[in-house]
């Protein structure tokens, strides 16, 4: 009954910060730091996130911030740099090719 009462904590707690990252993708979410935050262990934590989202923690923060982006740049007229940075990428050539890769064109085509 405890193992059962621990996991549903687990899956409240990851929900929790699935929501987080929805609200605010730009922010750090280092996988260490965030398991630390959430009382668990790295593998735990990339474990149950990847069971109940079918992708891994990184991936979905990544997804995110380019969603996030892209909606900056259909809403407004800032530089692509500003845009990048907005969204939580410190490298613009990461951004663009990130972005290219999902949307498949550049930032500035978008």
């Amino acid at each position: 009954m405890n193992e059962c009462r621990t996991y549903k904590n687990d899956i409240e707690r990851i929900e929790i910060l699935r929501e987080k990252i929805q609200r605010t993708p730009a922010l750090e979410y280092d996988a260490q730091t965030v398991a630390d935050e959430l009382g668990m262990s790295i593998s735990k934590l990339n474990r149950v996130f990847r069971t109940m989202y079918a992708t891994s923690l990184h991936s979905y923060v990544q997804d995110k911030r380019l969603e996030y982006a892209a909606r900056l740049l259909l809403e407004n007229d800032l530089p692509i740099s500003q845009v990048a940075r907005l969204s939580g990428y410190t490298n613009m050539s990461h951004f663009s090719k990130s972005f290219v890769k999902k949307y498949g064109v550049l930032p500035k085509d978008y």
